[in-house]
């Protein structure tokens, strides 16, 4: 059985699509350079908008926390206060 014709590779049958290919694996490249320059963006800008939120979480837990100890310090200086009142109370009588 005599061989008519020669079958070459199916991805590269000619010097038209090796030549498409080997531009379309640039562009590729290109694509990924560009998808990492953008991965990295998204990776420092959620590294500050993360500091930035999370220092203005804590601010706001520190404030609430110190309001909060204020006000059982006023508590408790008013319940000395009162008991203060009753000793002397109960001395004088």
């Amino acid at each position: 059985m005599p061989i008519t014709h020669i079958h070459t590779h199916p991805q590269v049958s000619s010097a038209k699509q090796f030549h498409f290919k080997r531009n379309w694996s640039c562009e590729f490249g290109k694509m990924v350079g560009s998808s990492r320059k953008w991965a990295y963006t998204r990776i420092i800008a959620g590294t500050i908008v993360g500091g930035v939120l999370g220092f203005y979480v804590m601010h706001r837990v520190e404030v609430g926390y110190k309001e909060k100890m204020k006000e059982r310090l006023k508590q408790y200086e008013n319940e000395l206060k009162k008991k203060e009142k009753m000793k002397e109370l109960e001395d004088s009588l």
